[in-house]
C-alpha cells in the first residue's frame, strides 16, 4: 500500500489542516492519503501562481548595473545577505530597511550604476509549518487559502464529485486543476502578497 507524505513545499501540516477543518484524527469522509494529496498539489498551484519560491533558500543573483539607488532581485521576502560584490570587489555600503527587505530591494547611498555587473549571494523566501509547526514566516492567509479550498474540496466529495478528487502521486488532473486555479482567483490580492505581482 503506498503511503503519501508532505511534500517539502507544502504550506501546511495535515495535524494543522486537521484542527482547522475540525476533522476527526482517524477515519472520516476523506482518507489522509487524500487529505495529503491535495495539500500538495493546492501548494504546488498557489506557488505557480505567485511565480516566486516560496521555501526559504538562498540564490546566487547576477545583476547588471541600475541608475538607481534600488536594486531589484527576483526573489523576496530578502531574509539576509550573504555577500555583494560589485565589479568583483566585495562591498558592504549597501543597506535594507524591512520595507526594502519585503520587496526584495537592496539600497546603497551611491547607487548601482557605476559598474559593469552586480552579484548577490542572498535568502530569500519563507519557512513554512513543515519547518516547524509552531514557529514560521509563511503569511497566515497563505495557509488558510489552501484549508478553504480543501473544504471546498470535502464539499464536492460529499456531493459524491468524484472526479474531481482523482490525484494521483506527481500529478495533478485537468479537472481538480481547473477547479483549484478557479478558486484561487478569488484570493489574488492574498497570492500577490502586497506586490506588484504580474499573474
Amino acid at each position: 500500500m503506498v503511503t503519501f507524505t508532505i511534500k517539502d513545499y507544502a504550506l501546511t501540516t495535515l495535524k494543522r489542516l486537521k484542527l482547522f477543518l475540525a476533522l476527526p484524527n482517524d477515519g472520516g469522509l476523506v482518507s489522509d492519503d487524500v487529505l495529503i494529496k491535495w495539500i500538495n498539489s493546492i501548494s504546488s498551484e498557489v506557488i505557480k501562481l505567485t511565480k516566486r519560491v516560496i521555501v526559504l533558500t538562498t540564490f546566487t543573483e547576477e545583476k547588471s548595473p541600475v541608475n538607481s539607488r534600488k536594486l531589484i532581485l527576483k526573489q523576496r521576502p530578502i531574509i539576509s545577505v550573504t555577500s555583494v560584490k560589485v565589479s568583483g570587489e566585495d562591498i558592504t555600503d549597501f543597506h535594507q530597511t524591512d520595507s526594502s527587505d519585503l520587496q526584495g530591494i537592496l539600497l546603497r547611498d551611491c547607487g548601482w550604476a557605476y559598474c559593469d555587473y552586480i552579484d548577490v549571494v542572498y535568502e530569500a523566501g519563507y519557512t513554512l509549518p513543515t519547518d516547524a509547526d509552531d514557529v514560521f514566516t509563511l503569511p497566515e492567509e497563505l495557509e488558510e487559502l489552501v484549508f478553504n479550498v480543501v473544504a471546498d474540496l470535502m464539499a464536492l466529495e460529499s456531493k459524491e464529485a468524484r472526479g474531481l478528487s482523482s490525484v494521483t502521486e506527481g500529478e495533478v488532473t485537468y479537472k481538480f486543476r481547473s477547479f483549484v486555479k478557479g478558486r484561487l482567483n478569488s484570493y489574488m490580492s492574498v497570492i500577490n502578497l502586497n506586490s506588484d505581482i504580474c499573474i
